[in-house]
């Protein structure tokens, strides 16, 4: 992880890659504030170490109340997290073998930023035959969005760049490995490179940092932009992004009849629409950000200004407490409790409890449905199958491995018949 104020920090490469002048427009914004997705990361991050390091893993007493109150199960995270530890502890098996865990690199010597410095998750270096190293750079993510592949991944190739620079002075390192593990999308993905070939990827990117760099003390007028979705999503500067609001103002005035007399919109234009929407949606809800946090530090916006919304719904200070209450007004259990019985997903987990075995779980599918899922539009590369109305026959056999895909499904029917 690189440090809190690095301007070319190696998560946000792709956007200052692509959009230069970026950094100089976030110069001095503040850091927006963790998800409770970042911190179950960093929770699931901290009790890898511990695991790696031969400690017991277990989490302090602010990691624990983040549990409970996220209603996060411990054990589910743990297992996810041994699906990342006994991965590498594969790797790290044999005489000879160095592991550097939580290993804090110098990412200066990659991006220029001055003292500039990140933590590489575990650096792994493995003797061989020759007498020379392999070199293993492992990044877990331990989310549930996209699988991200390791080749030509431009945040790896600069931890792994900073870590070569440092190890190569105590080791004949020969070949780099770089590696994504993805527990919870059981992804593993695998970048082998040779140093001369890291070196010739990771200076270009070099060139590009430095040129993100030298934009903050450049006039305004040769910064450099490129907005699009990706770039500008987690960008702080996209409140306030003059370049962003041109872009999308422009897209969003898009000539829908272009040069034909006609009294509709055609299917030509409506795409022309479509490829835009995405940042233009993304787009109105920076603003709408931005006009928030303007009218909450008591800033005017012309005919706006903030009120409260729906207050949430009520729930109990302490359950404890107020099970203890509703007893002393000698309320009966079923005016008291919620009973409901679990879901299916619910029970699919009792499986990897062990309090169900496989078998069990699948004689349970005769009771289970599914509603089929709905139309939704998408672009042409979308690796989903296009979409045909379902019949019965169609929906999956929920007595099956959950996540099995509908087209396998029929690609199984298919070839029964």
């Amino acid at each position: 992880m690189p440090g809190p104020h690095a301007q070319v920090s190696p998560s946000a490469a792709y956007r200052w890659i692509s959009c230069p002048g970026s950094v100089a427009m976030s110069k001095g914004l503040p850091d927006e504030e963790g998800s409770v997705y970042a911190m179950e990361g960093t929770i699931a991050h901290h009790m890898a170490e511990l695991i790696l390091t031969g400690q017991k893993p277990e989490p302090d007493e602010q990691e624990t109340e983040f549990l409970y109150n996220n209603k996060i199960d411990l054990d589910e995270l743990l297992k996810n997290v041994r699906y990342y530890t006994d991965y590498v502890g594969g790797l790290i098996e044999g005489d000879g073998v160095d592991v550097f865990v939580e290993q804090r690199l110098d990412l200066e010597s990659v991006t220029g930023e001055k003292d500039a410095g990140g933590t590489s998750d575990c650096v792994i270096l493995r003797p061989k035959k020759d007498g020379s190293r392999s070199m293993f750079i492992i990044d877990l993510k331990y989310g549930t969005g996209e699988k991200i592949d390791a080749p030509n991944n431009t945040q790896l190739a600069i931890y792994a760049r900073a870590a070569y620079n440092y190890f190569s002075m105590l080791y004949d390192i020969s070949t780099v490995y770089a590696l994504i593990i993805q527990p919870r999308l059981d992804h593993i993905s695998e970048w082998a490179l040779s140093p001369a070939e890291l070196t010739k990827f990771t200076d270009e990117i070099s060139a590009k940092a430095a040129k993100a760099l030298a934009m903050c003390d450049q006039p305004f007028e040769r910064w450099e932009f490129n907005p699009s979705v990706k770039a500008c999503h987690y960008c702080k500067a996209r409140g306030h992004c003059a370049a962003l609001a041109k872009f999308c103002l422009s897209a969003a005035g898009v000539d829908v009849l272009g040069q034909r007399n006609a009294p509709c919109v055609d299917a030509e234009s409506i795409a022309a629409i479509l490829d835009k929407m995405p940042l233009i949606e993304k787009w109105i809800g920076f603003i709408k950000e931005k006009a928030l946090n303007m009218l909450l530090a008591d800033l005017t916006i012309p005919g706006y200004k903030c009120v409260r919304g729906k207050p949430g719904p009520r729930k109990w200070k302490d359950e404890k407490a107020a099970e203890a209450a509703l007893i002393d007004l000698k309320l009966r259990p079923g005016d008291m409790y919620d009973m409901k019985v679990i879901s299916p997903t619910s029970a699919e987990k009792l499986v990897k409890k062990k309090l169900l075995t496989a078998q069990q779980f699948a004689d349970l599918g005769v009771l289970i449905d599914r509603s089929e899922g709905k139309p939704n539009l998408a672009t042409a590369d979308d690796p989903r199958a296009e979409y045909t109305p379902m019949t019965e026959e169609d929906f999956p056999d929920e007595s099956q491995p959950a996540n099995e895909d509908v087209k396998d499904v029929k690609k199984k029917k298919q070839e029964k018949k």
